[in-house]
Formats: structure tokens, sequence, C-alpha cells
């Protein structure tokens, strides 16, 4: 409990009826309180409607308040548990072309200093945690595919390739900040990029067998490229699938609640 009941010496609530009716759904037998008995029934009446209206005409911290959403947003917080609707947002975050001309205080929310220990991944390197194998190669290299693979063929594939879509200036407003991608990470062609993407799918293809899914993630602004790079390899597209996320993305006119997720298979005959 954050703030206290305030209630008369009869039991009769000032304010927090809805911190009542919320710790009794959760079944909470007992809720700390504040006995207001120095005012008579005309100054209680008179606080009611004064703590009310105090809430209405209140007015927040702006830049504050837009540092503490930014970190909610990192930590993927559910945003609608905190009563802030989709519009406030866009407002806030000044979602609109050419809008801010400084600094934006959600990109210093973000802004984590580098790891200073030495890079000890190198590629080649498999880690074993459980059952599970991560194996640090290209996704593009069948010889490293085939590495962790062996013989074995997998049921279903989720891969989430880069978008050729710049992580400076673009996902954040800052710039030289974060690390781009090794790879198509705004610098390629449209045909180079179908290509990028055609070389995942022929690695991916090598520990497939028939009925295998595979589900690659990839941006509105892409998807004719992976759809060309699914038809260079011969699998077959089955559907289009939306991940709806609790919260919007930032980097886009329209902030992305979701991801956009191609669904392919390897054999014509699979049920749809």
């Amino acid at each position: 409990m954050v703030l206290p009941i305030l209630t008369t010496s009869d039991n009769e609530i000032i304010d927090g009826h809805v911190v009542v009716e919320a710790v009794r759904e959760l079944g909470q037998k007992s809720v700390p309180c504040i006995w207001i008995s120095h005012l008579d029934e005309r100054q209680v009446r008179g606080l009611c409607i004064a703590l009310n209206e105090i809430q209405e005409t209140g007015s927040w911290d702006e830049p504050a308040l837009k540092l503490e959403l930014a970190y909610q947003l990192e930590s993927n917080t559910d945003l609608t548990v905190l009563g802030v609707e989709a519009p406030e947002l866009d407002n806030l975050f000044e979602i609109s072309v050419g809008a801010g001309d400084g600094p934006d205080p959600a990109d210093e929310a973000g802004q984590l200093p580098k790891p200073e220990a030495p890079v000890v991944a190198k590629l080649g390197d498999v880690w074993i945690l459980g059952d599970h194998q991560i194996y640090c190669g290209n996704g593009r290299d069948v010889d490293s595919v085939l590495m962790l693979f062996g013989s074995q063929t997998a049921d279903m594939v989720f891969t989430d390739p880069p978008y050729n879509v710049p992580v400076n200036g673009h996902v954040r407003a800052v710039t030289d900040h974060f690390d781009e991608f090794a790879e198509a990470s705004g610098e390629m062609t449209p045909e180079e990029f179908t290509d990028f993407l055609s070389s995942i799918l022929v690695a991916t293809k090598q520990i497939t067998s028939a009925g295998t899914l595979i589900y690659c993630f990839m941006d509105w602004r892409h998807l004719e490229e992976m759809q060309g790079a699914i038809r260079a390899v011969g699998f077959e597209l089955l559907n289009l699938c939306v991940w709806v996320k609790p919260n919007g993305g930032m980097g886009s006119f329209y902030r992305s609640r979701h991801e956009l997720r191609e669904k392919r298979d390897v054999d014509e005959n699979i049920k749809r």
C-alpha cells in the first residue's frame, strides 16, 4: 500500500474508495487509514471536493514523466496498467515527422555504458545451456548451421534477421551510441537485402525436413524482399502472423505495437 485511506471517525471514507475496492478484490483484510477527526461535516465534504479537484487540475513535470515512462518501456511494462493511454504517449513522445529539436530524454534513459569486460565468445564456440545449445557463428553459413545440428533436423525454426534499418538515428534518435548490426543495418539495396535473406533461408533449408515450419520476423518495410527470398529458395508462404506486444516500439511515425512474422514450410502437402 502506498497511501493510507482517509476516513472520518465513523469510518466513512473521505478519499481512497478505489483503493478499498482494489484491496477487496485482492482479498486483503485490512488497509492503513488516517482518521480525520478535527473537521466538521461541512469541512469533510469540502475536503472530498478539493482532493478530487486537485487531481483533475494538477499537471505533470513532462520531462520527468517522459524519462519514467521510457524506463517502463525499456522494462517491457504494460503502460495501460499505469493508466496511460496511447494518445497520451504519442503526444508526450512527440511521435510526428520532424518533432523535437533537441535530444530525446527517452534516449537518455536508455544510454547504458558499454561493458568494459573483454569479449570472450568467438566464432565456433558452442554454449551448452541444459538441453539447449547456442552456436557462435553466421546464420548464412551452411557449415556453421550443420556444425550445430549435425544429422538432426528442426521441426520448427524461428529466425529474426536484421531488418536493413539503421539503429542509430532510427530506432533511437541519438547517433553513435548503439552498435549497428554487422550486416544489413541500412546499407543494403533492396536487391542486396533480398540476396542476404535468401542466403539465410538456404542455410536454414539444410536442417529442415518435410513439414518443418519456419517463422521469420521482418518489419513492414521489407516484406517484399522477404517474400522474394522465399520464392528464390523454393519455400511456400503459408501465412503472415502478427505478434501483438504490450507496448509500442520507437522509430516510426506509427509506433508498432506488433511484430510481423512470415510463416512458410518445406512441404506443399502440409495441412493449412
